[in-house]
C-alpha cells in the first residue's frame, strides 16, 4: 500500500472521528408528546378560563448535554393572544416563571439564558419543566376538540462547553382541550309593536317598519327556524280572524329571507338557515325587520298579535353547507 494511500485513509477516519460528537450533540433534547386539558368548562358561564399546569420531562438522547433552553412560537398567529405559557425548571438553577411563547422564532443563546433552561443532574439525563398554561375568558373556542400548536425552538451545551445553534421542533407542543357544543339567544328588546294603525292605510301600510333583534352567542354551528301562529297574520288576540277585516298581513325579515302573509290567507314559508359557527363567543347581533302588508282602516276592533317562533338548532359534525349569519 503506497503512503499516499494510508495518509488519505488516516486523513478520513480523523473526519468520521471529528463529526461523531456534532451529529449526536445536535441530538441534546427531545420532547414530550401532546398536552391534553382535561378541565369542565362552561364557554358561556361566569369564569370559562382554563387555569392549569402540567409537567413535561425533557431528555437527552445522546448523554452528553448539561443545559437546554428553549422557547415556544405559536403555529397561528392568532393564538398568540389565546393562551399564556409559564416555565419553571424542575432542578436548582433552572428557570422559574419564565413566559415561554414569544411571536417570532428565536435564536437561542444558551449562555443568556433568553428561554426556560432545564439542566439534565445526575445521571439520568432528563429535567421536568411545570408548565402553567392560562386561556382566558373570552377566547374563540369552539365546540369539540380544540388544539393550539406551539412550535419548539431550543438549544443545548455539551459538558464540554460545545453549544449547538437553535433547533426547531415543528408543533412540538399541541395543548387539547374540548368545549362542549353550546348555544345562548335572546330578543333584545320588548314585543315588536306596530302603535295605532287603524288609520294607516293600504298604500301607507310599506312605510310603518318596526326593527328587532335577536342575539346569539355559540360554540358550534347552527340552524335556524321561523315559523308564525297566524300565517305571518295578526289577528285580534292573537286568537286567529275568520274574515279578511279580522286580519293584517305583515312580512318578516330574517337572514336574507322575507316572508309574510295578507288578510285573504295566503302566506309564504321561511326556509331553515344553517349558520356557521361565530368567530368568537361574544354575541352576534341577527336583525329582524317587519313591516305591514296592509293597513288597519276598516278592519274590525282589536289589539292584532301574531305570535312568531325562531329556534335554533346547535349541531355536531360532519356539518352541512354553512352560511355567515347574518
Amino acid at each position: 500500500m503506497s503512503f499516499v494511500r494510508r495518509l488519505w485513509m488516516i486523513l478520513g477516519s480523523l473526519l468520521v472521528c471529528l463529526a461523531a460528537p456534532i451529529a449526536a450533540h445536535a441530538q441534546c433534547a427531545a420532547f414530550p408528546p401532546a398536552i391534553t386539558i382535561s378541565v369542565p368548562l362552561d364557554p358561556f358561564g361566569a369564569s370559562p378560563q382554563i387555569n392549569t399546569t402540567a409537567t413535561w420531562t425533557v431528555t437527552d438522547p445522546d448523554d452528553n448535554a448539561i443545559d437546554t433552553v428553549f422557547l415556544l412560537v405559536p403555529e397561528s398567529p392568532a393564538t398568540t393572544s389565546t393562551a399564556t405559557i409559564l416555565g419553571t425548571g424542575g432542578n436548582p438553577g433552572d428557570g422559574s416563571n419564565v413566559n415561554l411563547v414569544v411571536s417570532t422564532p428565536p435564536v437561542i443563546n444558551v449562555d443568556s439564558v433568553n428561554g426556560l433552561k432545564l439542566n439534565y443532574n445526575g445521571t439520568s439525563h432528563s429535567d421536568t419543566a411545570i408548565l402553567t398554561i392560562t386561556i382566558p375568558a373570552g377566547a374563540n373556542l369552539v365546540a369539540g376538540q380544540n388544539d393550539i400548536f406551539y412550535d419548539v425552538y431550543y438549544a443545548c451545551k455539551s459538558s464540554g462547553g460545545v453549544k449547538t445553534g437553535t433547533t426547531e421542533v415543528s408543533k412540538g407542543l399541541d395543548i387539547k382541550f374540548t368545549v362542549p357544543s353550546e348555544l345562548q339567544a335572546s330578543f333584545a328588546g320588548t314585543a315588536m309593536d306596530f302603535g295605532d294603525i287603524t288609520t294607516v292605510t293600504n298604500a301607507q301600510a310599506a312605510s310603518h317598519v318596526v326593527n328587532g333583534q335577536i342575539n346569539v352567542k355559540s360554540t358550534a354551528p347552527y340552524t335556524v327556524a321561523v315559523s308564525s301562529a297566524g300565517g305571518f297574520i295578526m289577528t285580534p288576540g292573537g286568537g286567529g280572524g275568520t274574515s279578511a277585516a279580522q286580519k293584517i298581513g305583515y312580512q318578516w325579515g330574517f337572514l336574507s329571507e322575507s316572508v309574510g302573509g295578507n288578510s285573504g290567507g295566503a302566506s309564504t314559508t321561511f326556509t331553515t338557515v344553517t349558520c356557521k359557527a361565530p368567530p368568537s363567543l361574544s354575541a352576534v347581533p341577527l336583525p329582524v325587520t317587519t313591516t305591514l302588508n296592509e293597513g288597519g282602516l276598516g278592519k274590525a276592533s282589536g289589539s292584532y298579535k301574531d305570535t312568531v317562533s325562531v329556534t335554533f338548532t346547535p349541531l355536531v359534525s360532519p356539518y352541512p353547507a354553512l352560511t355567515n349569519c347574518p
